[in-house]
């Protein structure tokens, strides 16, 4: 048996290794901007030292609430090299989430910027905390001295806005000339892979957000296996869409730097520019993760086969009828599926682009050195191979815990160290993982257990629906019954009688929905549907309280 041998370095040393073995390839790629391994390691310094100058030191947090932008990247690993802990602050976030968020972490700094397409992120932050704006003394330099946020020492507004209370970027580039030489390098010296590298918060969909604290081995190896498991060479490119504040871009960043490659993106997704930046950086590999993002550059202006030959692998999220017809869509480009989330800084198994789509469509193995496990919901026993329990999770990648929030830490691990997902799946005589849903996503319709997403993904085989979610709604005989929320393909005609027809007699009688409504704009947290919103829109129509 060999043992595979296994380099692991801190976030930041991961872009030094880059800055000396391939300094002027590029790493990052935006539509008409781009930084070479060199050049991000320079600029990631510079902001290093201005954090120092603002006095920000190891294991103290740093806020980011930027739109997707080297500048962003630039201040995440500069805040990485000295130790600090990254906070991506989810751009959605309205005033509740971020009077939450920012004292919750204890923010020393916060990084803002004016524009993000219609979003003024320091309008936002203005109207968040309203004592900003009278604290004059602030654009000058001088800490704050928030109520609100006790620990939040200076805001920084990277653009021009002037706004009354922030920190201007002019004063941001100068904080770092007064510290000393050799500061930047010997810090990140004292930076152990142990420490905290970032703490995403998750998108809260009942309550408000907490964050998930991941270390700085659990981004890295979650990088290294990701690239491997998806057989990124040394110099590809990838392009991955998605928004900085998401794992989503975090995993396949750390995998584009390991292998010294290039990671391509935008500020805002845009499905005929996204497909441009495809074809002239001849990315092998599309982190799109969730089907409309793919399918949108499948439907842009420009694709065909001479075009995207050059494409290996697309990653989606989507059950496996979803997953078979967009392959079909991508002229030999091959789809693979994972199984994350937030808590284990990405994928926890990942689908093998060299296996036949029969596997590919499945989340697959666990990734090396994670340990996936099916266990009884009733008393915990291990689950034998074909038998449905809930997913638990251990291994090198796993967060190492919640933020200020150790009794939720302990409620989510066992004594043995798994991590309790609260997903239901099954493990194959393979060794294959299945997802079948969210435990608390089931629903008890009379006496029957129903996961709704085996509901959703029969009504996502018609060819005619482009999206669907299923939620509980109180009945009185019954106790629950499903109601699927649905969105047609553009130019489609569906009823709701045709909808119905085509899941009776191919799913359960009790499985069947009770009611269709047709959507065209789903509620969203940064990735998902919030379902919880659209129990309570059931609910209110049926006059029904809203669901606890």
């Amino acid at each position: 048996m060999t043992v595979q041998y296994r380099e692991v370095c801190t976030a930041g040393d991961l872009i030094v290794r880059g800055a000396e073995r391939a300094p002027d390839r590029d790493v990052l790629v935006f539509p008409g901007e781009r930084r070479t391994y060199s050049q991000l390691l320079d600029r990631s310094v510079s902001a290093a030292l201005s954090l120092r100058g603002l006095g920000v030191r190891h294991g103290d947090r740093v806020g980011i609430l930027l739109p997707n932008s080297l500048a962003y990247l630039e201040a995440w690993f500069g805040a990485m090299l000295i130790g600090a802990i990254v906070v991506p602050i989810n751009g959605r976030f309205q005033s509740r989430e971020l009077q939450h968020v920012v004292p919750d972490a204890g923010l020393r700094v916060l990084l803002v910027a004016e524009e993000s397409g219609a979003v003024s992120y320091v309008e936002r932050i203005g109207r968040a905390f309203p004592d900003l704006s009278t604290d004059g003394e602030a654009a000058g330099g001088a800490r704050l001295d928030l109520a609100a946020a006790p620990l939040l020492d200076h805001v920084v507004d990277l653009s021009s806005s002037r706004a009354r209370g922030f920190l201007p970027s002019a004063l941001w580039d100068a904080a770092g000339r007064n510290v000393p030489g050799g500061t930047v390098e010997r810090t990140a010296a004292r930076v152990a892979l142990g420490d905290p590298a970032t703490i995403f918060y998750t998108s809260g969909t009942t309550a408000l957000p907490k964050g998930c604290v991941l270390t700085h081995e659990a981004m890295v190896r979650q990088g290294q296996e990701t690239a491997d498991r998806l057989g990124i060479r040394e110099g590809d490119a990838l392009f991955g869409p998605l928004p900085m504040f998401h794992v989503g871009c975090s995993q396949p960043l750390f995998a584009m730097l390991w292998k010294l490659g290039t990671y391509c993106s935008m500020p805002i997704f845009d499905p005929a520019a996204g497909l441009r930046l495809i074809q002239e950086e001849q990315a092998t590999t599309l982190f799109t993760a969730f089907p409309p993002i793919t399918n949108a550059l499948v439907e842009a202006e420009g694709f065909d086969a001479d075009s995207f030959g050059h494409v290996r692998t697309v990653m989606n999220v989507a059950p496996p009828a979803q997953l078979r017809d967009i392959e079909e869509k991508l002229f030999g480009a091959r789809v693979v599926t994972g199984f994350g989330m937030t808590e284990v800084a990405g994928s926890m198994a990942l689908s093998d682009p060299d296996d036949p789509i029969e596997r590919r469509v499945l989340p697959g193995l666990p990734l090396h050195g994670a340990e996936v496990e099916v266990c009884d919901i009733v008393d915990g026993s291990r689950a034998p191979a074909g038998v449905e329990g809930e997913i638990v999770l251990r291994g090198p990648t796993l967060f190492s815990g919640y933020h200020g929030r150790p009794d939720l830490t302990a409620e989510a691990f066992d004594e043995d160290g798994w991590y309790h997902s609260g997903d239901l799946g099954m493990i194959d005589s393979d060794g294959l993982l299945h997802y079948r849903g969210r435990l608390k996503d089931m629903l008890k319709v009379g006496g029957e257990n129903v996961a709704a997403i085996e509901v959703e993904s029969h009504l996502m085989a018609h060819p005619g629906i482009a999206m669907a979610a299923v939620v509980a709604l109180a009945d009185e005989r019954l106790g629950e019954v499903p109601v699927a929320y649905v969105e047609v393909v553009p130019e489609t005609e569906l009823s709701v009688e045709e909808v119905i027809d085509w899941c009776e007699g191919m799913i359960a009688s009790f499985k069947v929905p009770r009611h269709v409504r047709f959507v065209t704009d789903w509620p969203m947290s940064a990735t998902k549907i919030r379902k919880v919103d659209l129990q309570r829109r059931i609910a209110e129509e049926f006059g029904l309280p809203p669901p606890s």
